[in-house]
């Protein structure tokens, strides 16, 4: 996640699961919803606006009926 950069586009941060040294953040980009892993120490709430950037090497993509990893199938 990059708060700067080309190609970012924005999201409303839905939910904030703090999971020991890391934090899931829970996103809405219109349709789109995404989750982000983060360090915890990230200051983020919910409802709060982000501009983010997908780092293409650290993506997954999930079918949203059988949840299979679509990019990197098991």
């Amino acid at each position: 996640m990059s708060a700067d950069g080309n190609n970012a586009f924005p999201c409303t941060i839905e939910l904030v699961e703090p999971i020991g040294s890391e934090m899931y953040i829970h996103l809405k980009a219109g349709e789109l919803s995404l989750v982000a892993t983060v360090k915890s120490d990230y200051s983020v709430r919910p409802g709060q606006t982000l501009m983010i950037r997908l780092n293409a090497a650290k993506l997954h993509l999930f079918d949203p009926k059988s949840q299979y990893n679509l990019i990197r199938p098991e």
